[in-house]
C-alpha cells in the first residue's frame, strides 16, 4: 500500500508538472502574440527601410500590382529580372519582403520567407507577417508601411454645420436617408454639370424627378430630402437599398444609363470594328456631354496585322499605382494608355492568320468624339481572397487637366470631385462641386455644406473626378 501511495504521489506531481508546463507554454504564446500585436516583434530590427522605399518607388512594379491590365514585354522582362519570385504573367497575392524589398507571390512564399527572410508585408490583406513568430499583425498608424500604403492620408473631410434655414449658401444639403452618402455626393456634383436632361423629358420618371431635384439643389434654402427621386430610381433598380453601402461610381454608371434609356438611347452599335457605327450610337444628350469613343488596337506578333475595336464610353476607370511616391492624374492616364501584351497562354488567336500567338495591345481615345465633361474614376477597390480591399495611394489632381500626355490637344477644368475615406464596408463619401463662374467650390457632406477654395479641394483624396472641356 505504501508503494502504491508513493506511485500515486509521483503521478500527481507529474500531472501538476505537465499542467504547469502547458500553462507556461500558453502564457509564452500569449506574450509573443501580445508583443507582435503591439509592433514589438523582435524581428522588426531586420527591416531595411531604404530597400523597401526603393521597391515602392518602382512605378512598373506598382502598376503590375495595382492593375489587372497586362504589362508590355519590356515591363515583363524588367520585373522578371528584378523580382524573379513572382509569376508576372498572372501576379496574385503579392508580398513585399521588408528585409530585402523583393516582391514574392504565394507560390514562392515558403522559399523566401521561411528559408531566407521572415518579415513580409501582405499587399492583399494589408498586414505584416512574421514567419519566425508564426504571427500576423496589423500595420501601425504612422509607421513605414502605413506611410507607403497611404493609410495615414485616408482622413475624413472636416464637416462644418450650418443651420437648415441658412439661405446665404449657393446650394443645399441632402438628408441622409439611411446610408445614402454614396447617392448624395453624386447628385450634388451632377446637379451643377452642363444640362444633360432636356426639359422635354418631364414625362420620364427618373428624368422628371432629377430635373425637379437639381433645380432645388442649385439654389439657397433648406436641406432637401430627395424622396421623389429615390422612389423613382428604386422602383426600377430595387437592389439599390438606401440603407446599404453602395459604390458611388456604380451608381453614376447606372443612373446615366437609366437617363439615356429614358431619352431614347439605342443599345445597338455600342461596340464595333467600324468607328462610324459606334459614332452613330452617341445619340442622346448624355452622349453629347459625357460620351467618347475608346479605340483598342491589337497587333499580332506573328503576322503583324492589326485589329481594331471601338467602344462607346461615358467614363474612364484608371488604376492607381500602389503606394510609394504620389502619382498625378496625368501619370495615371499615361499608364492606362501605355502598351501592353498578351501571351500565347491567354488563349488569344489572331483573326487574320488564325495563329495562337502573343500580341500587342494599345488603347487610345478616338479624336472623332471627345467628352465635354470627362468623368475619371480612380479604381481604388478590388476583390481579393480577404474580400474587397482599398488602395489608398495618394493621387495628385490639378485644377487644369491637359490631355497632351495621351496625344490629344484638349484642356479641361476641374468642376467636381467625389472623395471616399474608410473601407468599403465602413466608409463615407463626400463631394465638392464648383460654383459656376467662381473659383470657389461647395463641399457637400450630406446635409452639411461649406464654401471652400480650390486649393482645399485639390488636397482631397480623389475617387471620381469631373473635368469640363475648355
Amino acid at each position: 500500500m505504501g508503494k502504491g501511495s508513493k506511485n500515486s504521489k509521483k503521478d500527481s506531481t507529474t500531472a501538476k508538472s505537465k499542467k504547469f508546463e502547458k500553462q507556461n507554454k500558453k502564457d509564452k504564446k500569449n506574450d509573443k502574440q501580445s508583443n507582435c500585436t503591439k509592433g514589438l516583434c523582435p524581428h522588426y530590427q531586420f527591416i531595411n527601410e531604404a530597400e523597401v522605399r526603393k521597391t515602392f518607388q518602382a512605378k512598373t512594379l506598382m502598376k503590375a500590382i495595382a492593375s489587372k491590365k497586362c504589362l508590355s514585354k519590356k515591363e515583363l522582362k524588367e520585373l522578371q529580372k528584378s523580382h524573379p519570385n513572382v509569376r508576372w504573367y498572372k501576379p496574385e497575392d503579392i508580398h513585399i519582403c521588408l528585409v530585402c524589398g523583393q516582391a514574392v507571390d504565394s507560390y514562392h512564399f515558403n522559399d523566401h520567407f521561411v528559408q531566407n527572410h521572415c518579415i513580409a508585408l501582405s499587399l492583399e490583406s494589408q498586414v505584416i507577417i512574421c514567419t519566425k513568430c508564426d504571427m500576423e499583425f496589423p500595420i501601425e498608424p504612422h509607421s513605414l508601411c502605413s506611410e507607403l500604403l497611404g493609410l495615414d492620408d485616408d482622413e475624413p473631410v472636416k464637416r462644418v454645420s450650418f443651420s437648415k434655414n441658412d439661405t446665404s449658401l449657393p446650394g443645399r444639403g441632402l438628408n441622409n436617408m439611411g446610408n445614402s452618402c454614396w447617392m448624395n455626393s453624386t447628385l450634388q456634383v451632377l446637379s451643377r454639370l452642363p444640362a444633360f436632361i432636356p426639359p422635354s423629358s418631364n414625362g420620364s420618371p427618373i428624368c422628371s424627378s432629377l430635373l425637379s431635384l437639381f433645380s432645388l439643389l442649385t439654389t439657397s434654402g433648406h436641406v432637401i430630402k430627395p424622396s421623389q427621386f429615390v422612389s423613382a430610381f428604386i422602383s426600377k433598380y430595387s437592389f439599390f437599398s438606401i440603407n446599404d453601402q453602395h459604390d458611388s461610381f456604380e451608381f453614376i454608371l447606372i443612373l446615366l444609363d437609366a437617363i439615356r434609356d429614358e431619352l431614347g438611347g439605342t443599345s445597338k452599335g455600342l461596340s464595333d470594328g467600324d468607328v462610324n457605327i459606334v459614332s452613330e450610337s452617341l445619340s442622346t444628350t448624355i452622349d453629347d456631354i459625357f460620351g467618347f469613343i475608346l479605340s483598342t488596337e491589337t497587333k499580332c506578333d506573328f503576322c503583324n496585322a492589326s485589329s481594331f475595336l471601338f467602344t462607346r464610353c461615358i467614363t474612364l476607370s484608371l488604376f492607381v499605382p500602389m503606394g510609394g511616391e504620389p502619382s498625378s492624374i496625368e501619370e495615371c492616364l499615361k499608364l492606362y494608355f501605355s502598351e501592353s501584351s498578351i501571351g500565347p497562354e491567354e488563349e488569344w488567336r489572331c483573326p487574320h492568320c488564325s495563329k495562337k500567338s502573343e500580341c500587342m495591345m494599345c488603347q487610345s481615345i478616338d479624336h472623332i468624339k471627345l467628352p465635354n465633361v470627362f468623368i475619371i474614376h480612380l479604381s481604388r477597390f478590388r476583390y481579393s481572397k480577404v474580400g474587397i480591399t482599398k488602395n489608398n495611394a495618394k493621387v495628385i489632381c490639378k485644377d487644369i487637366l491637359n490631355l497632351n500626355v495621351i496625344g490629344i490637344n484638349a484642356e479641361y477644368n476641374l468642376i467636381g470631385i467625389i472623395s471616399h475615406h474608410g473601407s468599403m464596408d465602413m466608409g463615407h463619401y463626400v463631394s465638392a462641386t464648383r460654383i459656376p463662374g467662381d473659383t470657389q467650390f461647395i463641399l457637400c457632406d450630406d446635409n452639411f455644406v461649406e464654401q471652400i477654395p480650390t486649393s482645399e479641394v485639390l488636397l482631397m483624396q480623389p475617387y471620381i473626378l469631373f473635368y469640363q472641356r475648355k
